[in-house]
């Protein structure tokens, strides 16, 4: 990897003198641009000072790439001080409390920390991790104390890798420095330090072919159905949420798609059953067309029930009966497959029982300033495999098995929608694999029941919620 210093971009040039000069100007320049946008990719670099044990201090670099799900991919570069070889290192991360948040429940201070040894990426160790190895995690401070306020990163903390043994205490570095790469700043000469030109990222931020969807494949309309019990005194605050975080992600889409979006939400005083058989009733798409229909609300089974797909609860007082105020979501489904739609992705956020009286919610996570949608690249290859099949594509998908409940987060909405929203933009808007909808639906469960187990589904035995989704894909 070239290490030379760049005549254009202060930051290319780590280790020289002059290097250091430019870059605190050029650090004041990043800092102005510091402003919150929402959705997709978060970027930051990082350069912080540690006391290398018994050698010389070592300036480090990092380049996090955070995903809305509270995971991360980084990257950490530094010269080893007594053998002057240039380190880079891999690092997955996700994020956990601090110690006195696990106590006390509080998740004003989230870590971004290590959960697999770092990968050796460039030093001449054969492999093999430096005896000395820095094990960093990354900090992060809410805001301000509204649950929508976002994290802001403000500190490095370090641990050392001596041989097999860790050193358990966390220590500070001498000095930090963060820079957020989310305004459009993020370049590929700095991309180019962590990275290798022929890596995937490298290729899909700089070289890959930005190309619009073709023209034939815009000959669709993106249906979106969207139903939410927003005025649930239990879970009306996640489901509005839900709504919202469902609504900005297609729009967005079809916007980028360069198709026609048409909304029908049904939500608010209009949240009914027979509101939402009238719209499946009048629903025509075209053989070309998208549609996805959603449900954010109260879920149960009848014992009777043959189905593994939960139902649908419309109650909106304690007169109606739930056996006539409701839907299956396999019924459902099967209504708008008959429709004839190229894509028909059905899927519903609710419990999979009886319907009870107490909110399942556990914690956040890690939502920081990110790229957002309006200048995130989109991956054509991608969207094209999702959206614009060669053969039709017909999903169902429950956010919760048989006899489990559905947690969620005031801030979030919903686990499962959270999870499935981040890990369609995961493929959407970064280099992944194209087995699409598959990785998308597997992943979200993965991310799910990870969450889902941040909250208390049994406050008798302090039971974690066993929240899983699953799907007919």
């Amino acid at each position: 990897m070239d290490f030379m210093v760049s005549k254009t971009l202060c930051i290319s040039g780590f280790f020289s003198n002059n290097f250091k000069l430019m870059y605190n100007g050029f650090l004041f320049f990043f800092l102005l641009l510091f402003g919150q946008s929402s959705s997709a990719q978060s970027y930051y670099f990082y350069e912080f000072k540690v006391g290398y044990p018994q050698k010389d201090s070592v300036t480090c670099y990092a380049f996090l790439n955070i995903s809305a799900d509270g995971t991360a991919i980084g990257r950490l570069r530094y010269i080893e001080p007594l053998t002057g070889v240039d380190c880079l290192y891999q690092l997955d991360l996700a994020d956990t409390a601090s110690e006195a948040g696990l106590q006390d429940g509080s998740d004003s201070v989230l870590y971004l920390t290590l959960v697999t040894d770092p990968v050796n990426l460039h030093s001449s160790f054969g492999g093999a991790l430096d005896p000395d190895l820095i094990l960093p995690r990354f900090a992060f401070k809410k805001t301000s104390l509204d649950p929508d306020s976002l994290y802001k990163p403000f500190e490095v903390n370090y641990q050392y890798l001596r041989g097999n043994a860790n050193v358990t205490s966390w220590f500070q570095p001498i000095n930090t420095q963060i820079v957020s790469l989310n305004e459009g700043n993020l370049t590929s000469d700095i991309v180019k330090k962590f990275y290798f030109e022929q890596e995937d990222f490298f290729q899909f931020l700089f070289k890959i072919d930005t190309r619009s969807i073709p023209l034939r494949k815009k000959r669709a309309s993106m249906h979106v159905i969207c139903i939410a019990a927003t005025l649930d005194n239990t879970i009306g605050v996640t489901s509005k949420r839900d709504v919202q975080h469902i609504v900005n992600l297609y729009s967005n889409l079809a916007k980028q798609f360069g198709i026609p979006f048409l909304l029908t939400e049904i939500s608010g005083s209009n949240f009914s059953k027979e509101k939402v058989e009238l719209v499946l009733a009048n629903l025509t798409p075209d053989a070309k067309d998208i549609v996805i229909f959603y449900f954010s609300g109260h879920g149960f089974r009848f014992s009777s029930d043959f189905s593994r797909y939960p139902r649908m609860l419309f109650r909106t007082n304690d007169t109606q009966r739930r056996e006539d105020i409701n839907l299956g979501l396999e019924d459902v489904y099967d209504i708008i497959v008959k429709k004839g739609a190229n894509v028909n992705l059905v899927m519903a956020d609710c419990c999979n029982e009886d319907v009870g009286p107490i909110v399942r919610l556990g914690r956040g996570l890690l939502a920081t300033k990110s790229i957002g949608f309006g200048r995130a690249k989109l991956n054509i290859k991608n969207a094209e495999n999702l959206f614009f099949p060669s053969i039709r594509n017909n999903i169902l998908v429950a956010s919760a098995d048989k006899f489990q409940l559905a947690a969620g987060n005031p801030s979030l909405g919903g686990y499962f929608t959270f999870s499935f929203m981040s890990e369609l933009e995961k493929n959407l808007y970064t280099v992944l694999p194209t087995d699409a909808w598959i990785k998308i639906l597997v992943d979200t469960r993965n991310t799910t029941r990870r969450l889902a187990l941040r909250a208390i589904c049994d406050k008798v035995t302090r039971t974690r919620c066993d929240q899983v989704p699953f799907f007919n894909k």
